[in-house]
């Protein structure tokens, strides 16, 4: 998980004005528990602020593959979630979220 503090004004501790997040990491655990520089706002940016982060995207990348699958937990092994392929969702779970976030970000 990443965390971040967010000041409204900058104090004596350097910061910057905008997230700066790490290099892609090689296993998707590496990561864990990293803290990430603290941001400081601008005042006059009183109308608000938002930030969208996703802390795991669940899913599982195969060797030759160019982007992750999602994690599969519908199978018989995971009685709770066991279910139907849902073709459109169960494939491109991570895209889709992607492409809202996109769509939101152009808006917010």
């Amino acid at each position: 998980a990443l965390a971040a503090s967010i000041s409204p004004v900058c104090h004596s501790a350097p910061c910057s004005q905008r997230f700066l997040p790490p290099s892609p990491p090689l296993h998707g655990t590496d990561l864990n528990g990293m803290v990430l520089p603290d941001v400081c706002l601008n005042e006059s940016s009183a109308a608000g602020f938002h930030v969208f982060v996703i802390g795991d995207w669940g899913g599982v990348l195969f060797e030759r593959s160019t982007s992750p699958v999602p994690a599969d937990k519908r199978s018989k092994l995971f009685p709770a979630f066991s279910r139907k392929f849902v073709a459109g969702v169960d494939d491109c779970a991570q895209q889709r979220v992607a492409g809202q976030m996109v769509l939101k970000a152009l808006i917010s």
